[in-house]
């Protein structure tokens, strides 16, 4: 089996502390844009009404007028994090500060004589230039992993094929469907209930295209039944069983009224 390895640096935080100034810089970067944020808007707010702290959105005013004028056109569940995102922007004072910022791709890590953290290289993709972050702790989130199976059509990215939202691009001479859902198909966006929304749908496209695609010609066991004269009842014969029972327990107030005897509902 072949594997195809993607990892993204999604997130780090990095924290610089200076004790003669009692002063704490807390950015939070991601390679992304802001319309890219995976938080859940509960995050968000709990994280901007920290006491003590002041949290702000650092964005460029591009990014800010592309944001604001996108509200009146979001589904309700993204208008309103974008909300909480557009109200908190601006530039962080105080003692204790949070930043977060985006378009921020970390090129290296230097240490100081001793071997601790000192700082991170940055790139900004938005600008092309090159940020150096004074830092004494760093915590970092690799973003995810996607295996991508031998055989398996990828796109121009390295990622799986994706004929729509839930099926692969398979080869037509193969009538077989391959389903991929999560990261692995879209790439990583979105938190877990996302993925687990997602994954729920694929499921049921899987159970919708597995009835519509049934062969009614294909009789199973049907024709070994018959020869060793097995009385048996078809599905189709069952769900004319099932409406007589209910149709006869309807006249009587109950949810159904069944057969006491096989002979009593058995066409031979």
């Amino acid at each position: 089996m072949h594997a195809q390895k993607s990892i993204n640096s999604e997130r780090c935080l990095a924290s610089r502390i200076d004790p003669t100034r009692n002063y704490t810089l807390s950015p939070s970067l991601s390679y992304f844009n802001v319309f890219q944020v995976s938080f859940t808007i509960k995050e968000l707010r709990e994280q901007f009404k920290i006491k003590e702290w002041d949290s702000k959105l650092e964005i460029s005013d591009e990014d800010q007028k592309l944001l604001t004028e996108s509200i009146p056109k979001l589904e309700r569940k993204k208008k309103r994090l974008t909300e909480v995102l557009v109200k908190n922007i601006g530039v962080s004072v105080g003692p204790k500060q949070c930043h977060f910022l985006f378009h921020r791709v970390p090129q290296k890590i230097e240490a100081d004589h001793d071997g601790k953290v000192r700082s991170v290289i940055l790139k900004n993709t938005e600008s092309g230039k090159t940020e150096v972050l004074p830092c004494g702790l760093l915590i970092y989130s690799l973003g995810y992993e996607t295996l991508v199976l031998d055989g398996v059509p990828q796109n121009d990215k390295q990622m799986i094929d994706m004929r729509d939202h839930v099926r692969v691009e398979t080869n037509l001479a193969c009538p077989a469907q391959v389903y991929a859902t999560g990261w692995c198909a879209h790439g990583p966006r979105g938190v877990i209930v996302d993925t687990q929304q997602q994954s729920i749908f694929v499921a049921n496209q899987i159970a919708e295209d597995f009835a519509n695609n049934r062969k009614s010609s294909a009789r199973g066991v049907a024709a070994l039944l018959e020869e060793r004269k097995v009385p048996f009842i078809s599905w189709d014969a069952w769900k004319q069983i099932d409406q007589q029972e209910r149709e006869k327990g309807a006249k009587s107030g109950k949810i159904r009224e069944k057969f006491t005897t096989f002979e009593s509902f058995l066409v031979k």
